[in-house]
């Protein structure tokens, strides 16, 4: 009897220890290690990466309309830059607001570039067609792009000064207004 009592002490005490050991584990900070890929570097003094502050990465991809746009020939120009594919539900649903929202700065202001990235599909063509969707869209086939603005999750928007300058990144869908919004916010 008092043999089964003592196991059964043991293994609960063996059972407390490894979950405090487990919890302690869980509140240290994490160490950083080296071994994760960055996505920051330098040009310059200039931190380019994807964080508000930092420059944005530059590329130079296909777009559907059959020419190469590069984010560099958009310099002096507020770029809203849009992460999206065609197989996410969020996506979809925000780009009428973002194609109603494109077609308003196109009439009102031509220092405002709406463009959007598109993910690995074979081909939104149809798509781009079938909805009416005529703001720049460009695809990046081998995610290259999205690696170096490390998108997480789908859609994200990045807002560019007109240096290049990430000034705010909105993680999820946008509405018109709220892209508006966002615009007023900065400034712009």
């Amino acid at each position: 009897m008092q043999a089964k009592t003592i196991m059964r002490l043991s293994a609960a005490l063996i059972a407390v220890g490894t979950i405090l050991l487990i919890i302690i584990g869980l509140l240290q900070p994490a160490q950083k290690t080296g071994l994760l890929p960055t996505t920051e570097s330098r040009q310059g003094d200039t931190i380019v990466g994807s964080k508000p502050g930092n420059a944005a990465p530059n590329f130079t991809l296909p777009a559907y309309t059959g020419k190469n746009i590069s984010l560099s020939d958009l310099r002096g120009k507020t770029v809203i830059l849009n992460f999206w594919s065609m197989s996410c539900a969020s996506c979809l649903i925000e780009m009428p607001d973002l194609q109603q929202a494109y077609y308003e700065l196109k009439e009102h202001r031509n220092d405002i570039v709406l463009l959007g990235v598109e993910a690995r599909e074979d081909d939104a063509s149809q798509f781009l067609e079938k909805r009416h969707l005529t703001f720049p869209i460009v695809k990046d086939q081998d995610a290259s792009v999205w690696q170096r603005y490390n998108i997480r999750g789908i859609p994200t928007t990045f807002l560019l000064d007109r240096n290049g300058i990430i000034k705010q990144v909105h993680e999820g869908p946008l509405s018109a207004d709220m892209l508006k919004a966002l615009l007023r916010q900065h400034g712009l």
